[in-house]
């Protein structure tokens, strides 16, 4: 190699962490503007979620001073998926920087507000699927984050569990939304000899709907219910879980605080460090990164509990080997 190559090369060294530097300093001397996009309830509300206060510790783990690095500016529908949309269109135009997105839903209205936006998924699920990225590893477009679902195999090995912890079950009430799709899951139930009895939740708006579903599930003839983990469900777990104990349903969920509020298994990842994961890629783009360059993070550690004593309130028996397998066990 000669002395002008090498010269050369080192230029081009010098001249790229000059461009990096330039980069950070540029994003150093400005205020972000961050949107937040949640279906949850709003802070102000009693069942408001941590999510967003788990993300600022994210920021907050990364240097990064609310009020003087960044300001938030948030939308929250809490549940109304129909105000999606319009929550998007305003962010679009407010102006902000990046939106970050709590769930499916709220990426999909993001992402057709807005193809120029970074857009960050604190959770989405079925992203290449649903054409809000490219692939896992280069997601293109404007949008890149973290999932939370790894599948539909994920979905149906809940449904095994379930079974496997109750062999006699044969009707099971799934409560779920349209954005979730069903066929794989009833393939799955078909082969397990169960009966998939689908209940949308995007239509309730308040207690009179959520007792309309339950009478609904009882009329049924229900045996056990299995709850993605809707907002829906998370917004109205305190009653969710009065139900299920009132009416001796053993229930699979993948919203965590419904476990302690009488479920019977739980079993999924850790939505709220998801919430504090996010940061990072804020943090990458705010430094240059272009989103669709950055890899999307799938979740591979899930949690698998057990509650006992609501297996005894129902007279259940739980197997050694689902007692074997769990993270934890409430006794």
């Amino acid at each position: 190699m000669t002395r002008r190559q090498v010269g050369g090369g080192l230029g081009a060294v010098l001249l790229a962490a000059s461009t990096l530097s330039i980069r950070a300093m540029a994003a150093a001397d400005r205020v972000w503007r961050i949107g937040w996009l949640d279906l949850n309830p709003p802070p102000t509300d009693p069942k408001a979620s941590l999510a967003l206060p788990r993300f600022r510790d994210g920021m907050s783990e990364l240097g990064y001073v609310d009020g003087r690095d960044y300001v938030i500016e948030p939308r929250f529908a809490d549940t109304d998926f129909g105000r999606l949309p319009q929550l998007a269109r305003e962010l679009v135009e407010a102006p902000v920087d990046i939106i970050v997105t709590v769930g499916t839903p709220t990426t999909v209205a993001a992402k057709k507000a807005t193809s120029t936006i970074p857009i960050i998924m604190t959770g989405s699920e079925y992203t290449v699927a649903r054409g809000l990225i490219a692939s896992f590893n280069r997601p293109g477009g404007n949008v890149s984050g973290l999932t939370h679902n790894p599948g539909f195999d994920f979905n149906e090995k809940c449904l095994q569990l379930l079974k496997d912890a109750i062999p006699r079950i044969r009707r099971v009430a799934v409560l779920f939304t349209p954005d979730v799709p069903e066929t794989p899951f009833r393939s799955a139930a078909d082969a397990l000899g169960l009966t998939i009895l689908p209940y949308d939740l995007r239509g309730i708006r308040n207690t009179d709907d959520l007792n309309a579903l339950f009478s609904k599930i009882r009329e049924d003839q229900i045996d056990a219910t299995f709850m993605f983990p809707v907002f829906t469900v998370f917004k109205y777990r305190n009653q969710i879980g009065e139900f299920l104990i009132r009416n001796r349903l053993p229930a699979m969920v993948q919203t965590k605080d419904l476990i302690e509020l009488g479920a019977l298994l739980y079993y999924y990842t850790d939505m709220l460090a998801l919430r504090r994961r996010a940061a990072a890629f804020v943090d990458k783009v705010i430094k240059g990164a272009n989103p669709g360059d950055l890899p999307v993070e799938q979740p591979t550690r899930f949690e698998f509990i057990v509650n006992l004593q609501t297996a005894r309130a129902l007279d259940l028996t739980v197997p050694p080997a689902i007692l074997a397998f769990a993270d934890q066990v409430i006794e």
